[in-house]
């Protein structure tokens, strides 16, 4: 609790490392300028379990910095990010959790009321080798763009049973923001997040190697003030297949994408 760094880890930095935190709490730690409010990892393995970030400060990163080794895994389980802070002007990712390179795999986790001055108010993930979401809650979180989740991994992602509920994006993705090869969601609910300008649900750029592919899905109450809910670009494929966009302020869904792209609407409601 209230520690600070000049360049790396507010709380703790780990490099070369493959520690696994359990129960630990990470509060009031700040690296304003530098990376990881609450941890910085380097060439490491994350591994966290049961643990809280509140109100922690960095400038990428503002709970977790993640940089490890490509094609190395990483777990993230049972934990708490609230109020953290990225603040490096547009450089900003990750008000929660900032993930770069390798594969995480985040479960029964809750994002709440992070703040990213770039990208991603409760995670940002790039150029990683994907990311897997199964029962996290992302609400009242804010960014520049994608105010839950802002993703561009190599690796796509994929999210299972999640909640997206009351984040705002000042650009695209009120909900979420990607930018990779695909994007699966099964059983997930976007209700009230707002973009200012498209997607004010989710936004989807480039899922150029498999469809972007809504199943099971309800995305309700969303706000977009320049495009749809639901903003679709440059995808190989769209399915929604048993989903329901509904009571949304602007249109549901636009697609745009490649020559001889297909759209597949089964079983679903737009209203």
């Amino acid at each position: 609790t209230n520690n600070s760094s000049l360049l790396t880890g507010g709380g703790i930095h780990i490099e070369h490392s493959y520690p696994t935190i359990t129960n630990c709490i990470f509060s009031n730690n700040a690296c304003p300028d530098g990376f990881g409010g609450g941890i910085c990892v380097v060439d490491g393995i994350l591994s966290l379990q049961d643990c809280e970030f509140v109100g922690n400060v960095g400038g990428i990163g503002g709970g977790v910095y993640n940089q490890p080794a490509y094609e190395s895994f990483h777990e993230v389980h049972g934990c708490t990010f609230k109020n953290n802070q990225a603040v490096n002007e547009n450089y900003g990712h990750g008000g929660g959790l900032n993930h770069a390179r390798g594969h995480l795999n985040l479960s029964n986790s809750v994002f709440i009321k992070n703040t990213a001055s770039g990208g991603g108010g409760g995670i940002s993930e790039h150029a990683s080798n994907g990311m897997l979401v199964r029962s996290c809650d992302f609400s009242g979180n804010i960014a520049q763009g994608g105010g839950g989740i802002d993703a561009g991994g190599i690796g796509g992602c994929t999210l299972i049973s999640s909640t997206f509920s009351d984040n705002h994006s000042f650009s695209y993705g009120g909900g979420i923001q990607i930018a990779g090869p695909y994007l699966y969601m099964l059983n997930c609910r976007l209700t009230n997040n707002v973009a200012d300008w498209l997607g004010g649900a989710i936004l989807v750029l480039y899922a150029d190697q498999k469809p972007a592919m809504f199943v099971n899905c309800l995305i309700d109450n969303n706000t977009t003030y320049a495009g749809a809910t639901v903003s679709i670009h440059g995808t190989l494929a769209s399915e929604f297949i048993n989903t329901t966009i509904i009571n949304n302020f602007g249109p549901g869904i636009a697609v745009e994408g490649w020559e001889g792209q297909y759209v597949n609407v089964h079983n679903s409601v737009i209203w």
